[in-house]
């Protein structure tokens, strides 16, 4: 009987070796993560951007736009600007908008000289100023980022779950930021980066526990479920930047791509109808990049719309104090530093020096040469996908 019960119990322990070797097998039979990463990160691959051939021509100015953002209601004005149009064409130039999913898209094309021009969030910015001499000429957009769950009600109860993010984003900053606020590094959570347009099905899937987006794609999800949930939210800004070397080659074409943008966001403000008009572009450019048609109304993109412009200066002016040492802009340098996305010897000057105000002061100065309070919209959009 003693014998049995011996020869029992090295069965039983040989089976649960087996088991686990077998699972340690599994495991390192699974593909190594950062080449995932890689891949998933890897904007080169993405089957939308395989889709563009950008035309480096001298005089073609290539922009990098992003609809599933709130600047998008404004890039699409100004798309259809046939006063901007008519002004470069007596340049001898002529400009074509790209969409892209997230900022840190844009800079990857912008780096790789595809793009002379893009509109990127506050952080994203400061990452490309670090790496490359670019001019950040205005603001275009203040808003929110946030994060969004079906349960999670505080930052620190993020702690073991699933959060999507848009990779190399202002979305992921802040994601970041709020973490280490709270005690909790990348190790504490699973984070799964992820296009903007994807996180509102997975979230409703339950294949995340939450994500951090902007507008409109927080929308997007409380329509799927009004009962989510708000963890956190953080100011985030939209810039317009260019390369230096175009700056400093074409700066009257920069001063009129300027006046286009001071121009739409007027005419959005004039009148409601605008605003709808512009909303319907705009769906229909997300249509276009994702081939599905948003769960979004006109009036509920309006309405997100306008309080990105109520929050922005209607001249695209930057804000001074957001420069100043200890200033928000300040802050967010500091924050790309500690997490090594910035180098620890580049210094704020060289962070300040990119942005200038100088663009959109002669502007003003010579509001009826730039036509600001004009307004003549092609039918058509002039974009060249």
């Amino acid at each position: 009987m003693r014998r049995r019960i011996i020869l029992l119990v090295v069965c039983i322990s040989a089976l649960i070796l087996l088991i686990n070797n077998a699972q340690l097998l599994k495991l390192f039979q699974q593909p190594d993560p950062s080449q995932n990463l890689q891949k998933v990160f890897d904007p080169a691959n993405a089957p939308l951007y395989k889709k563009y051939h950008f035309d480096n021509s001298e005089n073609v100015i290539n922009i990098g736009i992003q609809p599933f953002w709130t600047p998008g209601i404004i890039t699409e004005v100004m798309k259809r600007d046939q006063l901007l149009n008519n002004a470069l064409k007596k340049l001898g130039m002529r400009i074509n908008f790209y969409s892209f999913f997230k900022g840190a898209d844009v800079n990857y094309f912008f780096q790789q000289g595809d793009l002379d021009a893009g509109v990127g969030g506050d952080m994203p910015a400061i990452s490309l100023c670090a790496k490359q001499k670019i001019v950040i000429t205005s603001l275009i957009d203040k808003s929110y980022a946030s994060i969004l769950s079906k349960s999670i009600v505080t930052t620190s109860d993020l702690k073991g779950k699933s959060i999507a993010f848009p990779y190399g984003s202002v979305g992921h900053r802040m994601l970041l930021t709020l973490m280490a606020a709270n005690n909790l590094d990348e190790n504490d959570v699973d984070m799964i980066p992820l296009d903007v347009n994807e996180m509102p099905r997975a979230l409703k899937n339950n294949v995340i526990d939450a994500f951090v987006s902007w507008e409109p794609v927080l929308t997007l999800a409380l329509l799927e479920n009004p009962k989510y949930l708000v963890v956190a939210r953080g100011v985030t800004e939209a810039y317009l930047y260019f390369s230096e070397a175009f700056e400093k080659k074409h700066s009257k074409a920069v001063m009129e791509i300027l006046a286009s943008q001071i121009r739409s966001m007027e005419w959005l403000r004039l009148d409601k109808s605008n605003l709808k008009l512009a909303s319907q572009w705009l769906i229909s450019e997300m249509n276009e990049m994702t081939g599905e048609l948003p769960k979004l109304s006109e009036e509920d993109l309006s309405t997100i719309a306008l309080e990105g412009l109520l929050e922005t200066s209607s001249m695209g002016k930057i804000v001074d104090r957001s420069l100043k040492t200890n200033g928000r802009l300040f802050q967010q340098f500091k924050f790309l530093q500690s997490v090594g996305e910035i180098e620890a010897s580049t210094s704020w000057q060289m962070i300040k020096d990119c942005f200038t105000q100088s663009y959109i002061d002669q502007i003003l100065l010579s509001k009826p040469q730039f036509q600001i309070n004009s307004f003549a919209l092609e039918s058509e959009s002039q974009a060249d996908e």
